[in-house]
């Protein structure tokens, strides 16, 4: 299965590099012929993006027989692809001249690249979530949070009962207390950083100093508590960034369209003229 997927890749890769190639090559001769072949890039450009712009309503009509999903992934990417070198076909050897052109280029180029940074996050970013656990719901995580801080606060309740001491309830209304009742350290989590929880567990270590062996056994249970709530962080960064590409990658096809059309209007405007 994984030898059919590899060739299917690249089948379709190679597919889309030919196609670029066909179009580079036929420029010439469709200027000769016919008139500007920029006016043939631009269709093919826009039914490109057209493409790229059925990906997001696809998401929500899983109902309907349109393929699987993962076939309309792979054709958002090829697709994506394609539309970089119609873009480059489309203005050869200039950059985009005009408030208009200018604008709609800025535009295409900046959802092109968030297309390329979206692969990469949705290649990178599950591959670290794997390592780390098992899989959490994204939309589950505060629920998870607020069960880990009501555990932790039933803890420390029992701690200061048994034990009578002050020392780990003091520790946990000054640091843990505000740890669990919040996502942190999202971009530590992000960057694969440690220091944060490196920073917490040398203040745990400074406190078993001072525990008896009592305390010790809630300060351990305490320091799993902090573990699984770091987890849910990393979890809860990782996933968020996806959704937050999601949410400004999407817009930004859709203002796409004004400035198509009006582009569109006015090329063939001034052609007539």
């Amino acid at each position: 299965m994984n030898v059919l997927r590899g060739l299917s890749r690249r089948s379709g890769s190679l597919s889309v590099a030919m196609l670029a190639l066909v179009l580079y090559f036929y420029q010439d001769r469709y200027d000769r012929l016919y008139w500007d072949s920029r006016y043939l890039t631009g269709w093919f450009l826009s039914v490109a993006l057209l493409i790229l712009t059925l990906h997001a309503p696809r998401k929500f009509l899983c109902v309907l027989p349109l393929g699987p999903m993962h076939l309309w992934r792979r054709l958002h990417v090829l697709t994506g692809w394609l539309a970089l070198a119609l873009l480059i076909l489309h203005l050869p050897g200039r950059l985009p001249d005009g408030v208009l052109e200018a604008g709609l280029g800025g535009l295409i180029v900046l959802v092109l690249l968030g297309g390329l940074a979206g692969q990469w996050l949705g290649w990178y970013l599950p591959r670290r979530l794997a390592r780390r656990g098992e899989e959490v719901l994204f939309e589950r995580i505060p629920l998870y949070r607020r069960q880990l801080a009501d555990e932790a606060q039933e803890l420390i309740r029992q701690c200061l009962q048994e034990t009578g001491s002050t020392t780990l309830p003091d520790f946990y209304r000054r640091v843990v207390h505000a740890y669990l009742a919040a996502p942190r350290n999202r971009f530590a989590h992000l960057v694969e950083s440690s220091r944060p929880l490196a920073r917490l567990r040398q203040e745990l270590r400074e406190l078993d100093r001072y525990a008896d062996d009592r305390e010790r056994v809630y300060l351990a249970r305490l320091e799993e508590l902090i573990r699984r709530k770091t987890d849910l962080d990393y979890h809860y960064a990782l996933q968020g960034a996806l959704k937050v590409w999601s949410l400004l990658h999407g817009p930004l096809v859709y203002a796409l369209w004004p400035l198509v059309l009006l582009h569109g209007v006015l090329a063939y405007g001034f052609r007539s003229g």
